[in-house]
């Protein structure tokens, strides 16, 4: 008789990820694998594999990839995942080129060459209402973003700002060489902060987002105060770099005590740019796979990696161990 020591965790790891190259082959569109994983605890998923986007009444726009856990943005009453600016559906040979080996991305979402102003993708966990129930005390959005080689962030060319997210209580996240999250004015206590970080690594090099595919994750506990925290995760995908950290509120003192304003139940991919009134903000950015978290309990969770993108780069499970024949 063949014994083998392997874990039961380590061979459905192996089966899944065996299984994921027949899924991706077959149903481009299916529903995102970290989603199913994540049971009740992902509360919406957009893969963003979309073959047309609706327009919504509102000005919202609904790509018809997800018919089931559908993100919204901004509180209206329908599946509206996309606002302001007209996206493009789009197979761009070069950002695909710089998806890692093996992914299972068809298509993504992208905005116009040049783009300029507002441009809003992400939501919440529920359809209807931006007040998320508060027995969710640990939210976290994730998403896929591709910036061209040509791309301008703020103070390159003539580009003035760079969005990069946009959180409840007036809290955004933003990138002039620096990433920073700011905007606590109506917080408590009040504080005009910040211009980098708060906490983490947030001194990053723009050049290393330009024509590759990065992951960004965002944490936000307890979503009510007092002590409410905001991380901010990012990951070069295209070249399996190491995460990093770029900010953490609970890392600076004029940050970890705060409370805000709001339940925090809100994380949008926001993309503005603003080049002014004769300037221009070259290039344009693409998403992908974005996906909406919460838990009842803190306890450090995270969404972590689309298989769908990232199956390559996840450690595969060691060969098996003291084989043994009896």
């Amino acid at each position: 008789m063949l014994r083998l020591s392997l874990s039961t965790q380590r061979l459905a790891q192996a089966i899944l990820l065996a299984g994921l190259s027949v899924l991706w082959a077959t149903n481009a569109q299916a529903a995102e694998q970290r989603c199913t994983d994540l049971g009740a605890n992902c509360l919406c998923s957009e893969p963003l594999q979309m073959t047309a986007i609706a327009d919504l009444t509102d000005g919202k726009r609904d790509p018809n990839d997800s018919t089931t856990k559908e993100c919204h943005t901004d509180g209206v009453n329908h599946a509206g995942f996309i606002s302001h600016g007209t996206p493009i559906i789009s197979t761009d040979a070069a950002a695909l080129a710089a998806f890692p080996a093996g992914h299972g991305v068809a298509r993504f979402l992208r905005r116009n060459d040049n783009h300029d102003g507002m441009y809003f993708v992400g939501g919440t966990g529920t359809i209807g209402t931006t007040a998320l129930d508060p027995k969710y005390v640990r939210i976290a959005a994730r998403w896929y973003i591709y910036r061209t080689p040509t791309f301008d962030f703020a103070r390159e060319n003539t580009c003035q700002n760079s969005k990069i997210a946009q959180m409840d209580g007036g809290v955004v996240s933003d990138y002039d060489g620096k990433f920073h999250l700011y905007n606590y004015v109506t917080w408590s206590p009040a504080i005009d902060c910040c211009m980098h970080g708060p906490g983490g690594n947030p001194a990053q090099s723009s050049a290393q987002f330009k024509g590759k595919w990065w992951r960004y994750e965002i944490v936000i506990s307890p979503r009510s105060g007092p002590g409410t925290n905001i991380q901010m995760y990012i990951k070069n995908v295209t070249d399996n770099r190491s995460e990093i950290k770029v900010a953490d509120m609970s890392m600076d003192s004029r940050t970890k005590n705060l409370s805000p304003p709001v339940l925090m139940s809100r994380i949008l991919s926001n993309n503005h740019r603003f080049a002014g009134t004769t300037g221009i903000c070259r290039g344009w950015v693409g998403i992908s796979h974005y996906v909406f978290a919460g838990w009842t309990t803190n306890a450090g969770q995270r969404i972590g990696p689309a298989l769908e993108i990232e199956g390559a780069n996840i450690p595969k499970p060691p060969p098996p161990i003291n084989l043994r024949v009896q």
